[in-house]
């Protein structure tokens, strides 16, 4: 009965190993073109990875900065550069993408709310490249 019981805890840990530890990202695609966002409204979950491709379309560099959202394990691959010493430092939430090119950022979320994205290059903002990212709990 014994043996029986420690097999069974065994099994249960397992399964509880591969469910928390192998948690797959969440995949958000965007698209940036000159001056905006599609879509404008992103939707993730908090403490779940995210793993966001932002195509660029325009003919412009353009990235996708959050500032404010609490995140971890941020990774970004960016395809492109621009002058950001407007913004004093760099945000933990950017990634940049030359025009014809797709850039990557993967991150966790660790606080629901809703968090402004924006492109940083000089007037896009004020022209209307922002967008909404949802955390839900």
């Amino acid at each position: 009965m014994r043996g029986r019981t420690i097999v069974g805890m065994l099994a249960a840990a397992t399964l509880l190993i591969a469910a928390c530890g192998g948690a797959k990202a969440a995949s958000l695609e965007l698209t940036a073109r000159e001056f905006g966002f599609g879509p404008g409204e992103l939707h993730a979950r908090a403490n779940q990875p995210v793993e966001l491709r932002m195509k660029n379309e325009g003919q412009l560099t353009h990235d996708w900065t959050v500032e404010g959202m609490p995140a971890s394990a941020v990774r970004a691959h960016d395809t492109g550069k621009h002058d950001m010493a407007a913004m004093g430092s760099m945000p933990a939430l950017h990634t940049t993408a030359e025009h014809g090119t797709t850039s990557t950022i993967a991150f966790t979320p660790t606080k629901a709310g809703s968090y402004t994205y924006y492109c940083t290059a000089a007037g896009h903002r004020e022209a209307g490249m922002q967008g909404t990212i949802v955390v839900a709990p």
